[in-house]
């Protein structure tokens, strides 16, 4: 009852600001505070206050989708987990105006495990990753393509991989770069692979390809002055140098696509979806 109430007087004070100021714009993200998202929209709301953060975590997005469907004047920063076939949400309302990141992925292990690339193509084990239809999950569909006696785990979030991953219930956990060398320094974690946006990793016959991204998206709904608000708002903290300077400092990649170029490497991450059943 507490995280409802707390969730509402955050929605609320966003509300308020944003009628206060014409200059602010409301960005939803669907994880909890402390992950990947969490990092990115922090850092672009250093660069530009005018940004209010509102959590609507859970339901694979579908919280995140269902408050833009009725706040039609705010945006959600985050990846395309709704393309994914067995999505809680189908067909949502929104669109994509803007992808802004790409966070590569780390291949994790505990040391213990000793796994090598041989031991992954033709070993049984089991392979974690946040959750179902995220750039993780399709890296690991191309795996257990090259080995069936790969067994897939949604591990439901970071926070509960980590343990997982440090008792040995999970062989190997994707994740993005910008927490997971965190954990290799603090956890001392061994690292198989590091997959960046849109370059292929090559091994043994098996080719590896990375085609997610966070990006903003907004109802389809909205007004063009409600649109005009948002990318506004989030162009004025991505053209602060200091947003892809620090994004390079964290692992992360500025990617920064708009228009048909943004079109096309949505499509594309939508038909290595299709590809694996997703």
């Amino acid at each position: 009852m507490k995280k409802i109430v707390t969730a509402m007087m955050l929605t609320a004070v966003a509300s308020a600001t944003m009628a206060a100021d014409p200059t602010a714009c409301s960005l939803v993200i669907d994880y909890p505070p402390g992950g990947t998202s969490d990092t990115y929209v922090r850092l672009l709301q250093k660069q530009n206050p005018a940004i209010q953060i509102d959590y609507k975590a859970g339901g694979g997005g579908a919280l995140a989708i269902n408050h833009i469907s009725q706040n039609k004047d705010v945006a959600w920063f985050g990846s395309p987990v709704f393309v994914a076939q067995n999505s809680p949400v189908k067909d949502p309302p929104i669109e994509l105006v803007r992808i802004l990141v790409g966070s590569p992925i780390l291949a994790l292990s505990n040391p213990n495990k000793s796994l090598t690339w041989d031991k992954l193509l033709t070993g049984k084990m089991n392979i974690g990753f946040p959750a179902i239809g995220t750039s993780h999950h399709l890296v690991a569909l191309q795996l257990q393509e090259k080995n069936p006696n790969i067994q897939l785990i949604s591990a439901g979030g970071d926070n509960k991989a980590l343990p997982m991953l440090m008792n040995g219930d999970l062989d190997l956990y994707l994740i993005s770069n910008t927490v997971g060398k965190n954990w290799i320094q603090d956890f001392k974690f061994d690292n198989l692979f590091t997959l960046a946006y849109n370059k292929p990793v090559t091994y043994s016959g098996i080719e590896l390809n990375y085609l997610g991204f966070n990006g903003i998206f907004v109802h389809k709904e909205s007004t063009p002055e409600q649109k005009a608000r948002i990318t506004k708002c989030v162009a004025e903290a991505t053209s602060n140098s200091a947003w892809a300077e620090t994004l390079k400092t964290l692992g992360a990649e500025p990617i920064d696509l708009v228009g048909p170029e943004k079109d096309r490497a949505f499509q594309k991450f939508v038909n290595l979806m299709r590809k694996y059943g997703q």
